[in-house]
Formats: C-alpha cells, sequence, structure tokens
C-alpha cells in the first residue's frame, strides 16, 4: 500500500474513533445532565413540602392544605387528608389565630434514584399565635421520601428527626 494511501486510512480510522469518542462522551454528558436535573427537582420538591407544612395561615386554610396535599403520595397524603377531613385542626388554629411562615434553611438529598428520593430539610417556622402574638420562631429537622408520581416529585413519608 503506497504511503498516500495508508496515511489516508490512518486519517479516517483516527477520525472515526475520534466520532464514536465524542457520541460516547454526549451521551454520558447528557446522562449526567438529566441525573442532576432530576436530583435539582427532587430536592425543590423536599424544600417547597417543607415550607407548605410549616406556612399554614388560618386566613387562607384550605388554599394552604391544598398546597400541602398537591406535593403529597402514599402514607403521608392519607395522613394529612385524614387530620385535615374533620375540620378539627383547622378549628384549633382559628380559635388560636395561627399563622405560620417557614423559611428552609438548609435542604440536601441523602439519596436518589430514578424515582425515589431521601431528603433533609431544615426550616425555620416563625408562629405567630393568641399565647405568641410577637410569634416565636421553631427550627424543625425533618426527612422526607419522595417519590417521582405522573412527573412531579411527591413526598411519601415526612418525619421529624432529631
Amino acid at each position: 500500500m503506497p504511503g498516500g494511501r495508508r496515511l489516508l486510512l490512518v486519517l479516517a480510522v483516527v477520525t472515526l474513533l475520534l466520532a464514536v469518542a465524542a457520541v460516547v462522551l454526549s451521551l454520558q454528558l447528557r446522562e449526567q445532565a438529566e441525573t442532576d436535573d432530576r436530583r435539582a427537582a427532587a430536592l425543590a420538591a423536599a424544600r417547597q413540602s417543607a415550607l407548605n407544612l410549616t406556612s399554614i395561615d388560618t386566613r387562607e386554610f384550605d388554599e394552604d392544605v391544598r398546597k400541602v396535599l398537591e406535593g403529597a403520595t402514599g402514607d403521608f397524603l392519607a395522613d394529612f387528608q385524614e387530620r385535615t377531613k374533620d375540620g378539627e385542626l383547622e378549628s384549633v388554629l382559628v380559635e388560636n389565630q395561627v399563622v405560620s411562615e417557614g423559611t428552609v434553611i438548609e435542604a440536601g438529598l441523602v439519596r436518589s434514584d430514578e424515582t425515589n428520593a431521601t431528603a433533609l430539610v431544615v426550616i425555620d417556622s416563625t408562629v405567630q399565635n393568641t399565647a405568641s402574638p410577637d410569634g416565636r420562631v421553631n427550627t424543625y429537622r425533618m426527612q422526607l421520601e419522595l417519590e417521582l408520581r405522573d412527573g412531579a416529585w411527591r413526598t411519601s413519608t415526612l418525619e421529624f428527626v432529631a
């Protein structure tokens, strides 16, 4: 094989190898971006779920409950529906004129995969009521289990942790 043909063959092989490497790298980058996006969405949902649970205003009770329920599934959904269905929780909150506003201090994912995630959220909740009209700050640490359902991350379990 003459030198010119050999050089062309080598260049063709190198070009093919570079193209394959570029495709593989591109696929890996896309997969990493999808993983990062999924993790960010799960963490954002955990933060929002914790905020919704700790931000209740008796003047907007139904709307605040709706927000919590929209981000819930599984045991957490069933438990929260049970606690709010008979009006007892609302009457206690209204009677004590409770207004609570949460602020996320820190949040992070402990683990995640394509459809499940575990998050830890630290949140301060400023609570005003008849006993504390100027408000007091409560700090909560929560562990949330999340599931990807119908294209959205929803809290399936929420536990207060020490």
